[in-house]
């Protein structure tokens, strides 16, 4: 029985080189290919969203971090009133709520930088902020393991 061969090939464009990050917006359009089925997916299920948050899982370096990345960038040129934050967990070990709480809050403090913002919703955020530290403060000082500094500036 002859042996059968797979002559699947994919071709790449010319400069292709494999990189094990995430790629930078410059790269985006010429080296993001070959998920636009994904892409689109992905990108209709943000826009549909009233808020929440999407798993996005997959083995190591197949382009989780790139394709969100690139269905954000594409969803900011197409509507420029919608404003996306991103924000990236490490979920490889488990993490306690309280801390995880802590991760969000904190990325989205960071990702508002000096924009203006809302005085109330700039509350909002800083109370549930504040509320965070305090609880994994107090859990700290009964594990004796002391207390969390929770200064932000907004």
């Amino acid at each position: 029985m002859a042996e059968e061969k797979n002559n699947n090939r994919i071709t790449l464009k010319k400069g292709f080189k494999y990189t094990h990050h995430p790629l930078e917006e410059k790269d985006m359009e010429n080296f993001f290919y070959g998920r636009e089925e994904v892409l689109a997916e992905l990108k209709a299920y943000i826009k549909e969203s009233r808020g929440g948050s999407i798993l996005v899982t997959g083995f190591r370096g197949v382009g989780k971090t790139s394709l969100v990345n690139k269905a954000i960038l594409d969803l900011q040129k197409d509507t420029k009133q919608q404003k996306y934050i991103k924000i990236y967990i490490n979920l490889a070990q488990s993490i306690e709520p309280r801390t995880l709480m802590y991760h969000i809050i904190r990325q989205i403090i960071q990702s508002m930088g000096k924009k203006k913002i809302n005085k109330d919703i700039k509350k909002k955020i800083k109370t549930v902020y504040q509320k965070t530290i305090e609880s994994m403060t107090i859990e700290k000082i009964h594990k004796g393991s002391g207390a969390l500094s929770g200064k932000v500036d907004l």
